[in-house]
C-alpha cells in the first residue's frame, strides 16, 4: 500500500511538472501572456530575492535548489521570459552576453510606476500564495539591481561568482551569436577576449551595485559545490529562514531527484589551451587577481 501511494505522488508530481511546463512555454509569448495574465490576480510576496551572477556561474542549480523550500516560490525560467518590461540580450541575437547591449537591458527612470506594477502582475501566476519568499533569476538583472532594489520592497539579492576561466570557456562553448548581432560583431562565434569581457563587466558591475542596494549576499560556486551545506546554512541565515533543505553531503533533492553539487572548473580548464588562457588573462587577470583567483597562464 505504501509502495503504491508513493508511485501515485510521483506519477501526480510527474503530470504536475508537465502541467507547468505547458503553462510556462505559453506564457513566455507575449500574445499568450495577454490573454493568460488577466485571470490572475497581481499578488506580492513578503519578501523578494533577486538571484544574479554571470552566465555559467552556477545560478541555475542554485536556483532549483532554493525553489525546493518551503517557504520559496520561484519562476521555472528566468523572469525577463515572462514579462515585457525587462529586456533580455537574446532577443536582439547577444546571447549569453550583453557588453554590446548594456543601454538596450536597462529600464528608463520615466517608466518606474507602470513597470513594477506590470512586472509583478506577470509574474504572479508563478507565485505560491502560501508561501512567503519569491525568488526571480534573471542574470541581466545585475543591471536593474538599483532600480529594482528602488521599486521593489523587502529585496534580498544574492550574487554569486565563479572562476572567470571557467566561465569564459562555458559562454564561449554553450553560445554564439545570433541575427541581428551577428552582423554588428561579424563572426558566428564569440572570442574569448569578448566572453572574458563579459564576465569582468558583468562582476564588476555586480560588486559596485551590491554597495548601493539594501541587501546583498555575496556568493561563490566554489564554496557552494566543495561545501553546499554550509553554504546554504549562509543563506537562510541572510533569508531569515529556517535551513530544510534535503541534502546529504554534496547530494541534493531537487524535485525527485538527487542532483550531485560538483565544481567543473578543472573541466573548463582542461578545455582551454595556453593561448586561450592567455586571451582571457589580457582581459580579466586584474578582477582574477582582485577577486583571489589563481592565475592560469
Amino acid at each position: 500500500m505504501n509502495k503504491l501511494a508513493k508511485r501515485l505522488r510521483q506519477i501526480l508530481s510527474k503530470e504536475k511538472n508537465i502541467r507547468t511546463e505547458l503553462f510556462s512555454s505559453l506564457y513566455i509569448r507575449p500574445f499568450f501572456r495577454a490573454g493568460l495574465s488577466i485571470f490572475f490576480k497581481k499578488k506580492t510576496p513578503e519578501k523578494w530575492i533577486f538571484l544574479v551572477g554571470c552566465y555559467n556561474s552556477g545560478t541555475t542549480i542554485l536556483r532549483d535548489i532554493l525553489g525546493e523550500h518551503g517557504e520559496i516560490s520561484c519562476l521555472p525560467k528566468e523572469g525577463v521570459r515572462y514579462t515585457n518590461i525587462f529586456k533580455r540580450p537574446d532577443d536582439i541575437g547577444w546571447v549569453r552576453n550583453w557588453v554590446y547591449c548594456k543601454d538596450y537591458i536597462r529600464l528608463p527612470s520615466e517608466t518606474e510606476d507602470k513597470a513594477k506594477s506590470r512586472i509583478i502582475k506577470d509574474w504572479s501566476p508563478f507565485w505560491d500564495s502560501k508561501k512567503s519568499f519569491f525568488l526571480e533569476k534573471s542574470i541581466s538583472n545585475i543591471e536593474r539591481m538599483e532600480w529594482i532594489d528602488k521599486n521593489f520592497d523587502n529585496v534580498y539579492f544574492l550574487g554569486i561568482l565563479r572562476s572567470g576561466y571557467a566561465v569564459s570557456e562555458g559562454i564561449k562553448r554553450k553560445a554564439k551569436p545570433k541575427a541581428p548581432a551577428i552582423d554588428e560583431y561579424g563572426s558566428s562565434e564569440y572570442s574569448y577576449t569578448t566572453t572574458a569581457e563579459q564576465w569582468v563587466m558583468a562582476n564588476t558591475n555586480m560588486l559596485e551595485y551590491a554597495e548601493k542596494v539594501s541587501n546583498f549576499k555575496l556568493l561563490r560556486y566554489e564554496q557552494f559545490a566543495e561545501k553546499p551545506v554550509e553554504l546554504l546554512d549562509e543563506i537562510c541565515t541572510f533569508l531569515g529562514l529556517e535551513n530544510s533543505f534535503e541534502i546529504a553531503g554534496n547530494e541534493v533533492t531537487i524535485g525527485q531527484k538527487k542532483v550531485k553539487i560538483q565544481n567543473m572548473n578543472h573541466k573548463s580548464l582542461a578545455r582551454l589551451n595556453s593561448s586561450q588562457r592567455q586571451e582571457i588573462n589580457a582581459v580579466a587577470k586584474p578582477l582574477l587577481t582582485r577577486l583571489n583567483y589563481e592565475i592560469y597562464d
